[in-house]
């Protein structure tokens, strides 16, 4: 396999649409909680639909690391996850670490 090859199919976006529960951990705080749909999924990260443009936490900062449990399917996966980007009712969320048995490993 070329490299680029390797590098296309671990950045490929898989147009699916999940069920997915997050829990943020955002300090001391008590977690917050996003029951939405994943899109555009990829190993590196999703795209969450929040639903609406005020459904972003003010608590949360982009660009910042933070600890949550990932629960789609009956699975629950912890990870580290940093949102990206925001737009309207969408955001960007990346994984910084995570266990196995993600959609796509």
């Amino acid at each position: 396999m070329t490299p680029t090859a390797s590098l296309h199919r671990r950045e490929c976006r898989v147009p699916l649409r999940v069920p997915i529960l997050l829990e943020v951990l955002a300090g001391g705080r008590l977690p917050l909680f996003f029951e939405s749909v994943a899109e555009e999924i990829s190993r590196s990260g999703f795209r969450l639909d929040l639903g609406a443009e005020d459904q972003f936490p003010s608590a949360l900062e982009l660009k910042r690391a933070y600890r949550a449990t990932v629960t789609f399917g009956g699975k629950a996966l912890e990870a580290v996850i940093e949102f990206v980007w925001r737009r309207r009712e969408r955001c960007g969320i990346r994984f910084l670490a995570r266990e196995k048995g993600w959609i796509i490993n």
